[in-house]
This record gives structure tokens, C-alpha cells and sequence, in this order.
């Protein structure tokens, strides 16, 4: 059984219980409140089972949703850092390629003027 709907009960039995005059006090009948008291023992090692199992699964969850998003971290550093990788490379081949380049036109300046190649 629910705890909650078992408190409401035990909630109603005190509210309609009968009053003792001029005083705050109610007369509760002994065998209702005991056997209410005997659910609630039964409904709340249930519930608290029913708490540890979802627990339990959130963390698993969480645990592997971790795992999943350590390897997509992962997998993105090491392709950024094959990006920058490539990157030099072809930074490195455009700097050779203008180094070439005033060389290339010097020897044909040169060559213009009838100078020998170098």
C-alpha cells in the first residue's frame, strides 16, 4: 500500500475520532490505529526498497551517460588535435612554397639579363 494514502487514513481516524469534552484530547479506537500501524510497517520497507532501486538505476545512468560523454570528449580532443595537425602541415608547405617563390623569380630576372643560375 501507498505511505501516503495510509497516513490519510490515520489523519481521518484522529480528525473523526470523538472528542473528549473541554479538553484537546480524542478517543481513538485501539484496533483501527494498530492495524494501520501494522500497514504502515508492511508499505514503508517497500517503498524504501522501491527508493533504493531507483537510485540505484539514476546512478547507473548518470555513470553512463559519464562514460559516454569522457569518450566523446575524447574523440573530439583527438580529432582537433588532427585538425591542428593538418593545419601546420599546410602552413608549413605555404611557407615553403613563398620561400620558393622569390627564388624561382630571381633566377628568371637573371636568366633576363643573361646572368648565370646560381
Amino acid at each position: 500500500m501507498d505511505i501516503q494514502f495510509l497516513v490519510e487514513r490515520l489523519e481521518a481516524l484522529v480528525v473523526n475520532a470523538r472528542k473528549v469534552p473541554m479538553t484537546s484530547q480524542v478517543i481513538l479506537e485501539q484496533a483501527a490505529i494498530l492495524d494501520l500501524i501494522d500497514q504502515l510497517r508492511v508499505a514503508i520497507p517497500e517503498e524504501v526498497k522501491q527508493a533504493r532501486r531507483i537510485n540505484q538505476e539514476s546512478e547507473r545512468v548518470i555513470s553512463k551517460a559519464r562514460e559516454e560523454a569522457e569518450g566523446i570528449i575524447g574523440a573530439a580532443q583527438e580529432q582537433a588535435a588532427l585538425l591542428l595537425q593538418d593545419q601546420s602541415i599546410l602552413r608549413g608547405e605555404n611557407l615553403v612554397d613563398h620561400q620558393e617563390e622569390p627564388r624561382s623569380a630571381g633566377r628568371e630576372t637573371s636568366r633576363a639579363h643573361g646572368g648565370r643560375d646560381t
